[in-house]
């Protein structure tokens, strides 16, 4: 879902989140629905879902080179 917001931001991505921790607690009284989206830049989903089906957000090690080594590991360290 596409949501349009005002200049710098422009065209952002949206998609539910399970964000609220305890503030759907603290309201639920009063709540009868709660949604929550993140917003991202264009293209920032496609991008994790490669880096996911890539095997990059992995915490077994495999090995490369002889060296064993943690795929999120060496994500994060690039």
């Amino acid at each position: 879902m596409a949501i349009e917001l005002d200049p710098p931001l422009g065209t952002m991505e949206a998609f539910p989140s399970n964000a609220g921790g305890t503030l759907v607690r603290t309201l639920a009284a009063g709540l009868r629905t709660y949604e929550s989206r993140v917003l991202r830049y264009p293209g920032h989903v496609a991008q994790m879902n490669t880096f996911r089906d890539l095997g990059l957000f992995g915490i077994e090690p495999v090995e490369v080179g002889g060296t064993r080594l943690v795929p999120r590991d060496l994500l994060l360290a690039l």
